[in-house]
């Protein structure tokens, strides 16, 4: 299923990796300045945000490979509309 969708898990995984790297600086940063608790939320709410950059630029990776492949079987010639 991972093929059909071109889901690719190194974008995942960079993504993870790069929150990762952003642990310490928020550490360092925001735990002086703000306490624990909301360096824990700004570091929640890191996760997520580069999360959703994540599958967002995976959605559009998709969006591209599928309006490609519609067009590739469009101008091969395949009018039929019951067969496409």
């Amino acid at each position: 299923m991972a093929n059909k969708l071109r889901i690719d898990l190194g974008d995942m995984a960079l993504a993870l990796a790069v929150w990762f790297c952003t642990l310490p600086i928020i550490g360092f940063i925001v735990i002086p300045l703000l306490g624990r608790p909301q360096a824990l939320i700004i570091s929640i709410a890191a996760f997520f945000l580069i999360m959703a950059i994540c599958w967002g630029s995976c959605g559009v990776k998709q969006y591209k490979a599928l309006s490609r492949d519609h067009k590739k079987n469009s101008s091969s010639g395949n009018c039929d509309p019951k067969t496409s």
